[in-house]
């Protein structure tokens, strides 16, 4: 029985889903916008987790003594972004992320720092650019039915796109702007150094619960 049920989830048989995803219609679009909220509420939600460091160049910089065990403020981005990639797919992922990021480079606060197109000068703006490749990988990833451990490998290229594009983006800015190294590694800890295990482990609750939701999206935009 368990083994017919994430059977079911991963590949949704019984209904008609176009490449696996729900076709293109009205009732995608409001599911879209309801994902672009799911993602700014993801952006202004934080709780502290726990976090083992033998090393944090962020308390180094602030001259802090560094401990084994401290907690961070963890903002689950990543994994709403995973979440919606699994329920709408490359394009409809794609497009929700899109207008997500426009809004907020037009000025919408929906960033976590405000908005506006300065924000491209922000050591988290690489980060968000990284939503992009990771909806493609994350989406296709699932789609394909010869992948093993599917929803393993698109909670892990996920993440990989999204910190690895927001690393270089942060390192070639603060770079040129003449930052000393240690900013420059205290922000890397900060943003991926203390994320990236729990992105991971989210992204994948994110993806199973999305596949769920996909059976019932599946009759709305039917």
């Amino acid at each position: 029985m368990k083994n017919k049920f994430w059977k079911s989830i991963l590949e949704d048989k019984r209904f008609k889903l176009k490449d696996g995803y729900p076709e293109f219609n009205i009732g995608t679009i409001a599911i879209i916008c309801l994902c672009i909220i799911l993602l700014i509420v993801a952006t202004f939600t934080r709780f502290n987790l726990l976090v083992f460091n033998l090393f944090s160049p962020y308390d180094a910089y602030r001259g802090e003594n560094t401990t084994f065990v401290s907690y961070f403020s963890y903002i689950p981005q990543a994994p709403a972004v995973f979440f919606i990639a699994a329920l709408l797919g490359p394009i409809g992922g794609m497009l929700a992320v899109f207008l997500y990021i426009m809004a907020g480079i037009l000025g919408v606060p929906v960033f976590s720092s405000g908005g506006g197109i300065l924000y491209f000068l922000k050591p988290g703006m690489g980060y968000l650019l990284g939503f992009f490749p990771a909806v493609f990988f994350v989406s296709n990833i699932l789609k394909n039915k010869n992948i093993k451990y599917r929803l393993l490998k698109a909670s892990l290229s996920g993440v990989i796109c999204v910190h690895l594009i927001g690393m270089i983006y942060l390192t070639i800015l603060m770079f040129f702007q003449g930052e000393q190294l240690f900013l420059i590694l205290s922000w890397l800890w900060l943003l991926t150094g203390m994320q990236f295990l729990y992105d991971f482990v989210f992204g994948i609750f994110a993806i199973i619960f999305a596949r769920i939701l996909r059976k019932i999206l599946a009759i709305v935009t039917d």
